[in-house]
């Protein structure tokens, strides 16, 4: 019975239509002659309209339905890297970042394992990383992957060297940490 009232309620323009249509309708049998053919086409005209409208509040359910259910993606999906950062905290000095690197690999569509993720972007941005060339290696092996799945060739741009300097064109010498 809930469902049947929660109906009315989101359909109430289009009965505002439809009963006097039904109306129009069922009274055109009792008449005879040209009142006969005004009524009908009355009764078509607002059962059109009513139909119309049902359809187009389908539509905006529909619409609203999928807006919300993108929100709250949203918001789940920031809150995950939130937690991430409350995970990443304590191993490294940008949690923020970390998280985010994590958050994105794990569930962004490249379904990487998020603890195996973590341990990898922790050990990069850690100012004493224990193996840094392989999780160097594990990040190029992400993004050639990602590259691949949008089918482009990986330009080759290397990732500057530890110590945060990277030799830009013409020679010039840019600080990136």
């Amino acid at each position: 019975m809930r469902g049947f009232w929660a109906a009315v309620r989101s359909y109430w323009s289009a009965a505002l239509l439809g009963i006097p249509a039904a109306g129009l309708l069922a009274g055109s049998a009792a008449v005879n002659g040209t009142a006969t053919t005004a009524l009908i086409g009355a009764g078509s005209a607002l059962a059109g309209a009513a139909a119309t409208r049902v359809v187009d509040l389908a539509k905006e359910r529909r619409a609203d339905a999928a807006q919300t259910q993108a929100s709250r993606d949203r918001d789940l999906d920031e809150t995950r890297r939130v937690a991430y950062m409350a995970l990443l905290a304590s191993s490294t000095d940008s949690p923020e970042l970390a998280a985010t690197i994590v958050n994105a690999l794990a569930h962004h569509g490249s379904g990487v394992d998020p603890d195996e993720a973590a341990g990898h972007v922790a050990n990069l941005l850690s100012k004493m990383p224990v193996n840094r060339p392989a999780s160097e290696q594990w990040l190029k092996a992400q993004i050639d992957n990602m590259t691949s799945e949008l089918g482009q060739a990986r330009t080759g741009a290397a990732l500057p060297p530890p110590g945060g300097c990277a030799v830009a064109r013409g020679g010039a010498v840019k600080v990136t940490g």
